[in-house]
Order: C-alpha cells, then sequence, then structure tokens
C-alpha cells in the first residue's frame, strides 16, 4: 500500500510537457542506483534503473549523467488523460525503501457536450427554455452571453468580453431603460431578475447552464451563446441565432397625400415582420391587386405603377422592408385608397394612404368667359386642378 502522505499533486495541461523529479533526499552508491524505480500505480512498472520498461514511447528517463546529479527524472511528452494517477519513484537501501509520490493531474479544456442547435426560433411573447452542458478537467462554470449590436437591447455600462459578447442577465438588464427590475437571490447560485413594464412581467433565470426568459420580445434578436470557462485554455463557446417571430407590422408615412391631375406620386410604407413575406399594393374598397414591376428596371414610359423595396439597414436586429409605391401621370381614375398589405405564417396586417386630387385657385378677369351672366364687373375664383385644365369654377 501506498501512503500519501508525501504525495505531490503536479497539475499539467492535455498536450503539454511534463517532468517528474526524483529528488531522493538519501545518498546512495552508482551501483544502488539501478535499483531505482519507476512505478505507476497500482503496479505498473515504468523504469529501473537506466532502462526503460514501458513500450510507451511518450514516457522517457531523463539520466543523471544530464541532470548532474545523483537521481532519475521521469519525463511524459505529450501529456494525455491516460496518465491521471499515482507516480512513485523509489529505492531500496538497506532493506530500507525511500520513495516520494507524485499525483498527475491532467487539466482539460472545456467541451460542450450538449447545447441547442445553430438556430433557436421563438415567437414573441412566448417563453424561451435552453440548456448547455460540458465537461473539462477542472469541472467548468457554463454562461450564457448575448451578442451586443445597434438596434436591440443597449447596455449600460457596457462590459464587452474579448469575443464582443456581453452576460446574458446584463443584457436583459439592459431594458432597464423602459422596465423597472428588481433583483431576488434564489438558491442553487441562480441569477433571477423580474422586469415589470405596465402589464408585462420578464422572469429571467440562470442556473447551472440553464437558461429561461418567460418573455422574449425582438429586441432580443441576434446572437445568444454558451460559454464553459475552467481556467484553461480555449475557453468552449457555442453560438446560436435567436430568430424571433412576429406577424407583420405596416406603418403608412402619409395617411393623406395630395396630388395635382397629370403629376406623380410616391406611396411609402414600412413593414416588420419575421419571417419576412411579399408586400402587396391594393387599390380602393375593393382591395384590388396593383401589378406594378420594379423601377429598377422601368422600360415602359406608359405604365401607370412601379415599386422600389429596400431592405433595412443590417443595424436592425428585425427584418424590415420600407416598400415606395410610384404612380405616374396621374387621372381622376387614380384617386382613392391605396392599402399597403402582407401576410405570413404569423398573421397578416395592412396599412392605407389615401389619395386626393389637388386643386389649384385661380383669380381671372370675368371678361375671360364672355356668355356668363354677371351684373358685375370684377374678378372670379376659380378652382383648378392643374394649370392647363379648367374643371370647376364659382
Amino acid at each position: 500500500m501506498w501512503t500519501a502522505a508525501s504525495e505531490r499533486i503536479h497539475n499539467v495541461v492535455n498536450g503539454s510537457r511534463v517532468e517528474l523529479p526524483c529528488d531522493l533526499d538519501v545518498s546512495f552508491t552508482k551501483a544502488e542506483l539501478d535499483k531505482m524505480s519507476w512505478i505507476k500505480g497500482p503496479r505498473q512498472l515504468l523504469s529501473l534503473g537506466m532502462y526503460k520498461i514501458t513500450e510507451d514511447e511518450r514516457i522517457s528517463i531523463v539520466p543523471p549523467t544530464l541532470l548532474k546529479k545523483r537521481g532519475f527524472n521521469l519525463l511524459i511528452y505529450p501529456v494525455t488523460t491516460m496518465d491521471n494517477g499515482v507516480y512513485r519513484c523509489a529505492i531500496v537501501i538497506g532493506g530500507e525503501t525511500y520513495f516520494k509520490t507524485y499525483r498527475l493531474n491532467v487539466l482539460l479544456p472545456p467541451r460542450i457536450t450538449k447545447a441547442p442547435g445553430p438556430i433557436l426560433k421563438v415567437v414573441e411573447g412566448d417563453a424561451l427554455q435552453v440548456s448547455c452542458s460540458a465537461e473539462g478537467n477542472p469541472p467548468p462554470t457554463v454562461t450564457w452571453l448575448m451578442e451586443v449590436a445597434k438596434g436591440g437591447i443597449q447596455i449600460l455600462p457596457l462590459r464587452f468580453n474579448k469575443d464582443g459578447f456581453e452576460f446574458a442577465r446584463d443584457v436583459l438588464k439592459g431594458l432597464s431603460a423602459v422596465i423597472r427590475w428588481s433583483l431576488k437571490n434564489l438558491r442553487c447560485n441562480s441569477h433571477r431578475r423580474i422586469a415589470e413594464h405596465h402589464d408585462r412581467i420578464v422572469d429571467f433565470v440562470e442556473m447551472n447552464g440553464y437558461l429561461q426568459i418567460s418573455q422574449i420580445n425582438r429586441q432580443m434578436s441576434g446572437t445568444l451563446a454558451c460559454q464553459a470557462v475552467n481556467g484553461v485554455e480555449p475557453k468552449a463557446t457555442r453560438k446560436m441565432r435567436l430568430d424571433i417571430r412576429f406577424p407583420p407590422e405596416v406603418h403608412v408615412v402619409n395617411s393623406l397625400i395630395k396630388q395635382s391631375l397629370g403629376g406623380d406620386t410616391v406611396l411609402q410604407c414600412q413593414v416588420n415582420a419575421n419571417p419576412m413575406g411579399i408586400i402587396v399594393w391594393t387599390f380602393g374598397k375593393a382591395k384590388i391587386p396593383i401589378n406594378a414591376s420594379s423601377c429598377s428596371i422601368l422600360t415602359n414610359k406608359a405604365v401607370k405603377y412601379c415599386v422600389v423595396d429596400s431592405r433595412q439597414k443590417h443595424e436592425e436586429r428585425w427584418p424590415s422592408i420600407i416598400s415606395k409605391l410610384h404612380i405616374l401621370k396621374l387621372t381622376e381614375d387614380d384617386f382613392g385608397d391605396y392599402t399597403c398589405g402582407m401576410t405570413t405564417m404569423m398573421g397578416k396586417h395592412a396599412a392605407s394612404t389615401t389619395l386626393e386630387s389637388k386643386y389649384i385657385d385661380l383669380l381671372i378677369p370675368q371678361d375671360t368667359f364672355p356668355n356668363l351672366n354677371s351684373r358685375c364687373d370684377c374678378l372670379m375664383t376659380v378652382r383648378c386642378v392643374n394649370a392647363h385644365k379648367l374643371i370647376a369654377w364659382w
């Protein structure tokens, strides 16, 4: 039985080099030195004197001629997890055994063994529950991180790590600009935050690799990351995109536009949706679809409609499109209600703009109309829809 009274723990990173010294505090002759041995517990003989017994090519003995002292050092390179265990160098002199014992502890960087897939699809307003597991030596600590980007939650103060991520609990705390947060300590070394805003409550729990957000909103769109750290490099990180689904939201720039006959006009709407669908423009109460080609490939000058759809800059964390409907050479039949709408698997929404005729009031002499009966010699007010065609007067 080996005693652990003088056991020394030697930590070494997997794949590196380790040298265990056999510096026994005892004098011995060269003949006695040939009896010195290295043994790996429980009974695996590695070397005897200057002879290596094991066939493992990673293990070698450093002779005393190189050490310039009376002893043998055990060299292992590269170290693997199979090298974990107890090692003893020993020598018997005069019937008494002298030995030194080491416990080799091979350190392993963290490795994530269980994590969600690369894309997490969550409906806005629903709860998110994810878990992440990792292994390593020593056992790693698992933490959830979120990417901080423009267009999403703003963090004050900003405390980024080297990868540009922030702790998830701090990212969600960034909602404090509009939501009042309170912190409560739970058992099991967990973090729980409750956010109240009118009738909305966001409950956030993080514990031992488990993450729960009771109510997801689109501001949380972006990259979620599970990170495992145990002090041994490299740390392990698994990234996933948080894809928040929500129905279309249509907003028109102007609910009423006035334009004169013969002129051109542009109607504009912005649609936020995830997933994004196709924007459809319709006309009138009957919602007659408008067949509009792209303005960028417009070749026929006689065309009535063309459309320009442009996605917002990548700074936005959720999909958004601005659609501009160009109506050319207005006639009386073009005035009415124009509706911008979208339908997706999440729902549908629409908003309308009313296009009205724009009149021009002119003061002209009465004798311009000689056939009109008038009792006075004065100016008349004439209302025109454009400068070239007289439509009505009074």
